[in-house]
């Protein structure tokens, strides 16, 4: 099913639990803002890391957790919030 039209198909392959999904583009403004879980690659919550808070927060990145390490296949779509519908 897809929600979006023009949604974009991403194959991920995983070793870990944390996943920071971001658009190139934003890589040198993500460093600049030295969020500690990006830099260190820890498994921190944007809630107790100030800065990575406030990437999520600009929109420059997005983070999920897994519960295992497997490879994952998800449609990246980007649009105003989805309504009920």
């Amino acid at each position: 099913m897809q929600f979006r039209p023009h949604c974009q198909r991403v194959e991920v392959y995983n070793e870990g639990l944390a996943v920071y999904l971001h658009d190139p583009a934003n890589a040198a403004e993500i460093l600049r803002l030295n969020p500690e879980s990006v830099i260190g690659m820890s498994a921190l919550e944007p809630s107790k890391d100030k800065a990575l808070k406030e990437v999520v927060e600009r929109g420059l990145l997005v983070t999920y957790f897994l519960r295992q390490d497997d490879p994952i296949a998800v449609d990246v779509c980007v649009g105003p919030p989805l309504t009920k519908d």
